[in-house]
């Protein structure tokens, strides 16, 4: 298993890189198996612009912030 740092979303919606440890992976997956909580949002998206403390906006899926 790899580990890797992830930027995770904390409560004051400021980043927070943590390391995680990695399960399987395809082209297009990766399992995160341990180093994540329930209910915890990773980010996916403009990913060379984020850094620790930074705040952030949430969207959903249809692009309105939650």
């Amino acid at each position: 298993m790899n580990t890797i740092g992830f930027n995770f979303l904390n409560a004051d919606k400021k980043l927070e890189q943590r390391e995680v440890k990695l399960g399987l992976r395809n082209d297009s997956d990766v399992e995160i198996v341990g180093g994540l909580n329930d209910g915890e949002m990773i980010a996916v998206d403009n990913l060379s612009r984020l850094r620790h403390g930074l705040e952030v906006n949430i969207e959903n899926e249809k692009g309105g912030s939650i």
